[in-house]
């Protein structure tokens, strides 16, 4: 099966369920963003990027992140060889409560989330020079919004089967819901035995000791 865009998936979906109006499609896409997270925590879904780097100015300590940012596996300053320590931001102020703004090598940051909702990574000391920072980061999947956007994943037929489930319960159409409900069960356990089976891995069984006489 080929994957298909937010705007094919919930036309798909309406189409099936005989109301095509603007107001349902933007109520099944609610549905399919809310199948789709559910998917990917079902099969505990991490994926990383793995050569983002920051552009460090000099004088600029806060770096706005990415909005797929979750969570950082390292920062490194390639330009200088040196590893920075991850703190908590208050603790900045409380350990250098006269030096908050001295300029220097940069050798610890903090992550926050401001008062506009982006994620925020303000280093400390303020950048003396410019340098590259390494900062590959754990990708936190981003609900589906835009007509062309895409699931990160091959789930399209999966999504449509569960939203159209849940748009025939909000019809309540409860006899149609169930026959589709159970049909996106099915459809999710041979999905997830299929992207688990790797057909190149050779599984071993050990015996437990406790079972080994000598």
């Amino acid at each position: 099966m080929t994957n298909k865009s937010f705007s094919t998936m919930k036309t798909n979906v309406a189409t099936d369920i005989q109301d095509t109006s603007d107001a349902m499609k933007t109520i099944i896409g609610t549905y399919l963003n809310r199948r789709y997270f559910s998917v990917l925590r079902a099969i505990n879904w991490e994926a990383v990027n793995d050569d983002y780097t920051v552009s460090v100015v000099a004088g600029t300590a806060s770096y706005t992140m990415p909005s797929d940012f979750r969570k950082e596996l390292y920062v490194v300053d390639s330009t200088n060889n040196l590893n920075l320590t991850r703190v908590p931001l208050g603790s900045i102020g409380r350990n250098y409560p006269s030096g908050v703004n001295d300029s220097g090598t940069a050798n610890q940051y903090s992550i926050f989330v401001d008062d506009s909702g982006d994620t925020i990574m303000k280093l400390h000391y303020v950048p003396a020079t410019s340098s590259t920072f390494l900062m590959p980061y754990i990708i936190s999947p981003v609900a589906m919004s835009g007509d062309t956007d895409e699931p990160i994943l091959n789930l399209a037929d999966l999504l449509e089967s569960g939203a159209k489930a849940d748009a025939w319960r909000y019809k309540k159409q409860f006899n149609k819901a169930g026959v589709m409900e159970s049909l996106y069960t099915k459809e999710l356990s041979e999905w997830i035995w299929d992207y688990e089976n790797q057909t190149n891995e050779v599984m071993q069984a050990y015996p437990s000791k406790q079972r080994i006489q000598y």
